[in-house]
């Protein structure tokens, strides 16, 4: 979810899409997917749309494949565990992706775009013969920076997993900064909920109409009254049909590889240790073949994987296991009773407010450490507890603590607006922060820390007629090895589903110009 330092905060948090540009058939649309647009995602009330339920329409005849689960290799991009892509074939051609539960819809960067990367492993349309020129125009602000593209068609291929005339849009310009210098991605797969470009153009055709109603009420009658013979145009109504094409045109589309491949459960897993790859399971079955090990996560968003997290606490582990009466080693860091969480593959850090970040540094800073000794034994050091959805989750220092060993550059560096927080024993508070509020609380963003040490499994549920259905997140420990669901026996070790225990890894040095953010 990702928007610039520029549109942060400018809009009212019950507003619903950005209002400086339109998605249209024949002008452009600005789509911002980031904390402002994921504020109103988890907020946004039952708009409902129905999609065309035809076996054969304008997006194509799917190819049939059986829907076993598919296990799929991520990539760590230099083994700095920052970024993840995955091997995703557009046409005839091969690009790197990354899987993200975070976005929407299929964004693929092409050669026409001069500054989104090495220009041999961009997507060039015109070598495809499966490729189909679209008719929308499209920006997508994300947190690195703008994105603009135009929408076409295209056979696509995951695995044993293929389907024709697929909607995407071909990403020709942007401004990422240094990102895409220091990333090896050629597509962003949005693996959010479906339904947000389809709620997107109910809104707009929905805001159109109520603007050209008003205007009938309050202008068109009246002078009708006064002078019934002089004809009074609706400057409005023009605008109103078009979004209303716009609605009609999108909904013959089908913008998510989650309905294309009609997957309906799928799994995120990223390896504990340091520079080892992650995995994407399309079908995931793990929740049938070992449920005692999964804990059920209602998703409180509509259209992201949104959920409430709670009781947000720092555990001294020194104190916990000591015999010493009068504190079990507990520091509560939160300060809202409650935060909305979205749960995102594509953030390479956690993301809190900074009010959150201030805390667990300033509760850092009071515990007794024994810097030579956590050194050899990081699992010594305080552990990040809270909840989500009632479920206990337990964090090791791992994920929140490191150091970074450059300056902020200046395109993310909206996302550290704490600074880059320095503890004793050298340590870092390896965290980004951001302020953006929702109906359910303050915004947190669960990024890679979280499925290193969580297998989590995204569930769209069984309804998809717009409203709230059973949609939720099974979340399991993940083993040290491997990246299978485990049951959890310790903070710092597990039990694999081999029967394996296993213990986890080391604090990590990250350089900021390689990070992903929201």
């Amino acid at each position: 979810f990702r928007i610039g330092a520029q549109g942060r905060h400018t809009r009212p948090p019950f507003s619903h899409f950005p209002t400086h540009g339109h998605r249209t058939i024949s002008d452009q649309m600005d789509k911002c997917r980031a904390p402002a647009l994921l504020a109103v995602l988890l907020i946004h009330s039952a708009y409902g749309y129905q999609r065309q339920q035809s076996a054969v329409s304008s997006q194509g005849e799917l190819r049939p494949h059986q829907s076993q689960p598919y296990r799929q290799v991520m990539h760590n991009f230099r083994g700095v565990d920052m970024q993840y892509t995955a091997d995703v074939k557009i046409g005839n051609q091969l690009v790197q992706g990354v899987l993200d539960t975070g976005s929407f819809e299929l964004l693929v960067f092409t050669k026409d775009c001069k500054v989104c990367g090495n220009a041999g492993k961009l997507y060039n349309g015109t070598e495809s013969p499966t490729y189909e020129k679209g008719r929308l125009k499209t920006k997508h602000v994300f947190g690195s920076g703008p994105a603009w593209s135009t929408e076409a068609f295209e056979t696509v291929t995951v695995g044993p997993y293929e389907a024709p005339h697929v909607s995407f849009w071909e990403v020709y310009n942007a401004d990422f900064g240094q990102l895409m210098q220091n990333s090896n991605f050629q597509s962003i797969v949005g693996v959010g909920p479906p339904g947000v470009p389809e709620a997107e153009a109910e809104i707009k055709a929905g805001e159109a109409k109520a603007k050209a109603d008003w205007w009938d009420h309050q202008v068109t009658e009246p002078l009708k009254e006064t002078a019934p013979f002089i004809p009074v145009p609706n400057p409005l109504k023009p605008a109103a049909k078009k979004r209303e094409n716009e609605r009609k045109y999108v909904l013959t589309r089908n913008y998510s590889l989650l309905e294309v491949y009609d997957t309906h459960k799928f799994s995120v897993c990223l390896q504990k240790p340091m520079g080892k790859e992650g995995y994407f399971i399309w079908n995931d079955d793990s929740v049938e073949m070992h449920p005692s090990y999964f804990e059920h996560v209602p998703v409180i968003g509509k259209y992201t994987w949104g959920v409430r997290l709670q009781n947000i606490r720092l555990l001294d582990p020194e104190v916990a296991l000591s015999e010493s009466k009068g504190s079990d080693g507990f520091i509560p860091v939160g300060q809202a009773p409650s935060y909305a969480a979205v749960v995102d593959s594509g953030t390479s850090l956690l993301v809190m407010p900074t009010s959150v970040a201030l805390n667990i540094s300033a509760a850092l800073n009071r515990v007794d450490i024994d810097c030579d000794k956590v050194l050899l034994h990081p699992e010594l050091l305080p552990q990040l507890h809270f909840t989500i959805g009632g479920k206990s989750v337990v964090l090791p220092a791992s994920a929140f603590l490191g150091s970074f060993v450059e300056p902020v550059p200046t395109k993310p560096s909206s996302w550290f607006r704490a600074g880059v927080v320095r503890m004793k024993c050298g340590l870092e508070l390896m965290v980004m922060t951001e302020d953006a509020e929702t109906q359910f609380g303050p915004l947190w963003i669960l990024g890679m820390p979280f499925f290193r040490e969580y297998y989590t499994t995204f569930d769209l549920g069984t309804t998809s007629d717009g409203k709230n259905s059973d949609r939720a997140l099974h979340v399991a420990k993940a083993s040290a090895q491997g990246c299978l669901p485990s049951k959890g026996v310790i903070a710092y070790q597990s039990v694999d589903a081999l029967g394996e225990t296993h213990v986890q890894s080391w604090l990590r040095k990250v350089r900021i110009s390689q990070l992903r953010v929201p």
